[in-house]
């Protein structure tokens, strides 16, 4: 009897060992199994550049204060975990301020700029590695055209992934009925005059860059005629201008956050708006990608980089944002109706409203709005 027993423990004991030793092994290669499979949908420039990334364990992005920023770059710490996105929200203006500042004291904190084009940079085409970024059917107007019209500015090296096209005014027809106004010269009619807003275009702004893109498509003589016939009113502040166009206070608009007019829409304030566009716009307001001077991550930066200029990062661009539209030709379009689509703009001859030309005329602009409102 006290053999049986012992010949049942020892062979319980050793059935317990084994499962013991396969469950250290088990456990002993599911990190390395993850690991692999962490990197098995990863294309062959992204492996290495991911693991050094790794060690660097962050990245730090500056851009527009928005949740859906944060939901945007959420996604690249899921494709790349154990990166984290420090992501600091700020208008351009306090960011340029910030940016200056730190980098003339010799601090070099933030690794990228998202949307905003900035003073101190570095040249992003050496952080390019992906070829499917670098190929020309994979943007509208090629890939070079992404930075060939900043060449000669303050932003040459920086490249231009997004764009708003210009001009477009906006008319509530529920106020002004339907096919009252057809085209840009029917808003020199006089009778006009009591019901037109703008954003203040004696400084930057919506109303200037879209003054200006007028500008440069129907003349400043045509500018001039507009503020003389309109006697726009001038506004700064975007919620109350969306407010005032979409209760009819004033029913013509020039240069409006979209972002707040939908709240009016989504809730039936406004129903039917008119947008006034050219057939093809040739001007358009840039949104960049800049990486800025001495990144402190600089593996995580050049992997963000291709990442965020690829064809899923800038399909969700597109469809999280939901307002500007993207110059790869395989994102997809924005789906909000205030986005001008592409097929009205001129993708090949389309120029941003940093370069040369229209940098005169949107100073011109502004000094147009400082005599209007008296201060010249």
């Amino acid at each position: 009897m006290q053999r049986k027993m012992f010949h049942s423990v020892f062979i319980f004991f050793i059935i317990f060992l084994l499962t013991a030793c396969s469950t250290g092994e088990e456990s002993s290669t599911k990190p390395e199994s993850s690991s692999k499979q962490s990197t098995a949908e990863l294309e062959d420039w992204e492996v290495e550049l991911y693991n050094l990334a790794k060690e660097e364990g962050k990245i730090n992005i500056i851009g527009w204060p928005s949740p859906d920023r944060e939901v945007l770059l959420a996604e690249f710490e899921k494709k790349y975990p154990g990166i984290e996105v420090n992501y600091i929200g700020m208008r351009y203006s306090d960011a340029m301020v910030k940016l200056k500042e730190e980098q003339n004291n010799g601090k070099f904190l933030a690794d990228v700029q998202l949307e905003g084009l900035s003073a101190q940079f570095e040249d992003i085409h050496e952080y390019i590695v992906d070829p499917d970024v670098q190929k020309d059917e994979n943007w509208h107007g090629g890939f070079e055209n992404g930075d060939k019209s900043l060449v000669g500015t303050n932003y040459e090296g920086q490249y231009i992934y997004g764009i708003q096209a210009l001009p477009q005014i906006l008319i509530n027809n529920d106020v002004i009925p339907e096919g009252e106004i057809e085209i840009f010269e029917d808003l020199l009619n006089s009778e006009y005059s009591d019901k037109v807003l703008t954003y203040d275009f004696s400084m930057k702004g919506q109303g200037t860059v879209t003054l200006t893109a007028l500008a440069r498509e129907k003349g400043e003589q045509f500018v001039t005629d507009l503020i003389e016939e309109a006697q726009p009113v001038l506004a700064n502040d975007h919620r109350q201008i969306a407010q005032w166009f979409a209760t009819g206070k004033y029913p013509i608009v020039i240069g409006i956050d979209t972002t707040q007019l939908t709240e009016f829409t989504d809730k039936g304030v406004v129903k039917n708006v008119q947008k006034l566009r050219l057939e093809k716009s040739t001007l358009y307001n840039p949104f960049g990608l800049a990486v800025l001077k001495n990144p402190p991550n600089p593996n995580a930066t050049k992997l963000f980089v291709n990442w965020f200029l690829g064809k899923e990062a800038q399909g969700k661009y597109v469809d999280i944002l939901d307002v500007y539209q993207s110059r790869r030709t395989d994102a997809g379009e924005v789906k909000n109706e205030y986005a001008i689509p592409w097929s009205q703009i001129d993708s090949e001859n389309a120029i941003p409203i940093l370069a040369e030309e229209p940098q005169k005329l949107e100073a011109w602009v502004m000094e147009q709005g400082k005599m209007y409102k008296g201060e010249k």
